[in-house]
């Protein structure tokens, strides 16, 4: 399978002042380093001490992995037929009683929350000028930006976590999770939609097709619109508290845990703590640091701990044609709000792309494949307004931040883009990648078994 784009990316930037050709001797010097650290003092020697920052900061993008921080919310995955005897009525009443009671088990967070600045809206009339193709130059400018990474294209749609199992990972469930054939090759294919329409604006009708485009392949489910509320799940140490200070109360309520589910964890893991910590390992660090033990699991410490939410951007009917209207109204509005702005005011610019990537994310509104079409749709974005795309290192976190907290995670997602293709160029990607130590990635391959 080709994981590299059809488009030509010799125009896309290098990082200034950085090396693109090494000599024989240091390039073979270089591959025989058995640690970051020594490949790092090579290459600096070479590439000089006036670029030791961007240097160490691109090493560090390629180098650096963490456990996903999705994976810091406890695991309860059981069937109610795997349940025997009394538990299992116990339960089942629990389970019917926080049903019937369910806006007395839940509780708004109300005078909690401050305004959002662009708050989730219904649909409204727009009217946007005609569509102005940019110039030829200027949209191959683009084009090289969205296609730059040639071979390492695939990097773009695999999450960064799950690289260490290659660019086929999706299609063939490499990473313990189900196989997906065709995941990327769709993805590759609706990046060449967004590069056929680079700077053209886009709308709700156009973010449907680019769905059906990447998630046809599973099957009509998957492009459904899925209009119900989103929850947004997470250990309050992995969430970004400025979150909260951007949330609209009128669309998100707070949930609090459950009897049921309660009983449910403690039947699972019971005084089992080896049981705990090998489905739950991040969860099962942060809490026994915490409270020097595994703690005992109830209602109170699970509301205390997590962050949890649920999430309805839309108020009113929950239809597609709803959807696209509040598609067109958002982009619309992003538009004309980039447009004021100056050219030059780079960091407002890109917090109103962080703001736009979240809304998305915080509309969710298909079955499948969510994240990376939001994503794909910001790396458009991005090279329209002269960014370089992003290689994120978590792609699902942005409902977990803040504007501000997320612009710094896309700006930290392009130093990766710039480190990738740098480090490809010399063809010493590889390397990089292989010098990480064994011990982390089979931490994180340990942490997402733990989660399957």
């Amino acid at each position: 399978m080709s994981t590299a784009p059809s488009q030509d990316p010799d125009t896309a930037p290098t990082p200034a002042g950085l090396p693109t050709v090494l000599d024989a001797d240091t390039r073979a010097g270089l591959l025989t380093t058995q640690d970051i650290d020594a490949f790092r003092t090579l290459l600096l020697a070479r590439a000089g001490a006036e670029n030791g920052d961007t240097v160490a900061r691109h090493l560090e993008a390629v180098y650096r992995v963490e456990i996903p921080d999705s994976f810091a919310k406890p695991k309860i995955d059981l069937e109610l037929g795997d349940i025997k005897g009394p538990t299992k009525l116990r339960i089942l009443a629990l389970f019917l009683a926080a049903a019937l009671a369910g806006l007395v088990d839940t509780r708004p967070l109300g005078g909690w929350l401050g305004a959002l600045r662009r708050p989730f809206s219904g649909p409204k009339p727009v009217a946007r000028p005609p569509a102005t193709p940019p110039a030829p130059d200027e949209r191959a400018r683009m084009r090289a930006l969205l296609d730059g990474l040639g071979a390492e294209t695939w990097r773009l749609h695999v999450d960064w976590e799950d690289q260490d199992f290659g660019p086929e990972v999706y299609d063939k469930g490499l990473h313990g999770g189900r196989e997906e054939p065709g995941y990327l090759a769709n993805c590759l294919a609706m990046q060449q939609a967004c590069g056929a329409a680079l700077g053209l604006p886009l709308d709700g009708e156009g973010y449907e097709r680019l769905q059906n485009g990447a998630l046809g392949f599973r099957g009509a489910w998957a492009v459904e619109y899925d209009l119900s509320p989103r929850h947004l799940y997470r250990h309050w140490s992995r969430a970004d508290p400025g979150v909260l200070d951007e949330m609209n109360p009128r669309h998100f309520r707070r949930i609090r845990h459950r009897g049921w589910e309660v009983a449910a964890f403690d039947y699972l893991y019971g005084d089992d703590i080896e049981g705990f910590v090998a489905d739950n390992p991040v969860i099962a660090g942060i809490l026994m640091a915490k409270y020097g033990a595994y703690p005992k699991i109830d209602a109170a410490l699970l509301d205390r701990e997590f962050m949890r939410i649920e999430a309805s951007p839309i108020l009113g009917p929950k239809r597609p044609e709803t959807v696209k209207a509040m598609i067109d109204a958002r982009l619309a509005d992003f538009d004309a709000t980039m447009a004021a702005l100056a050219p030059d005011a780079r960091d407002v610019r890109l917090l109103e792309i962080a703001r736009l990537h979240r809304w998305f994310e915080y509309l969710h509104p298909y079955r499948d494949g969510n994240t990376r079409l939001s994503v794909m749709v910001l790396n458009k974005v991005l090279v329209e307004h002269g960014f370089v795309p992003v290689v994120l290192a978590q792609r699902n976190d942005a409902p977990f931040h803040g504007d501000a907290a997320w612009r710094g995670a896309i700006e930290a997602g392009m130093e990766r883009w710039l480190a990738i293709r740098w480090l490809s160029d010399l063809d010493l990607l590889d390397h990089v990648i292989a010098l990480r130590p064994q011990a982390d990635v089979e931490a994180r391959r340990a942490a997402r078994r733990g989660r399957k």
